[in-house]
């Protein structure tokens, strides 16, 4: 109630009440993706810290997501498996938000995301064999083969034409995904091919 008063008169206002509510502070959110460059078949995923003052519950958004990125709205977690037909030159801007119950909204940094082939190239070396599986002197070796691929089981997906035996290197090209094993074979002039050579491989990360 406020009051007035003059040298005869008080006069007093009609009470009225005031109440002070708590305000509704904003969730945060942060964290930064430890990578952004993607190489096909590799999986990756990113999940963002946040924290809202009440525990209000929090709700996720994105924006300028690729197709092939999938994103979890309940905890704000990126994951993807690019496949080598994502691989492109675009680069994607992306951003996660955080919203709270009371409708206020924080976002993370943007950050870029994008697709690119694996080691595009690799170069095989060897030392030609002399002898044959039974001992005997090799003497009729025709040829070589590369068979490679992008897992250690020797169930290799390519493989090369056969090549001449004046050389003791070759490079293989196009390589799009980040790891590939790699196989020798000799080839005699009746064309018979030995079993593989023990496997190498290379790879990007």
């Amino acid at each position: 109630t406020l009051s007035v008063s003059d040298n005869s008169k008080l006069t007093a206002s009609t009470p009225f009440s005031i109440m002070v509510n708590k305000k509704n502070l904003p969730p945060t959110i942060g964290g930064t993706p430890s990578k952004t460059t993607f190489y096909a078949t590799r999986k990756y995923t990113f999940k963002p810290t946040t924290n809202d003052p009440e525990k209000d519950k929090l709700t996720f958004s994105i924006e300028g997501a690729p197709d092939w990125l999938n994103f979890n709205e309940n905890t704000g977690e990126i994951s993807a498996q690019p496949t080598i037909n994502d691989i492109s030159p675009t680069r994607y801007e992306v951003t996660i938000s955080v919203s709270d119950n009371a409708g206020n909204k924080r976002s993370l940094k943007p950050f870029t995301l994008s697709v690119q082939a694996g080691i595009k190239t690799a170069t095989i070396s060897w030392t030609a064999p002399t002898k044959n599986a039974d001992g005997s002197e090799l003497n009729d070796l025709d040829g070589y083969r590369i068979y490679y691929g992008p897992t250690k089981a020797r169930q290799y997906e390519n493989k090369t034409e056969q090549f001449g035996i004046g050389i003791d290197s070759y490079m293989i090209e196009n390589l799009q995904l980040p790891e590939y094993f790699f196989s020798m074979t000799a080839i005699d002039t009746l064309g018979n091919e030995s079993e593989y050579s023990k496997s190498v491989n290379k790879q990007v990360d």
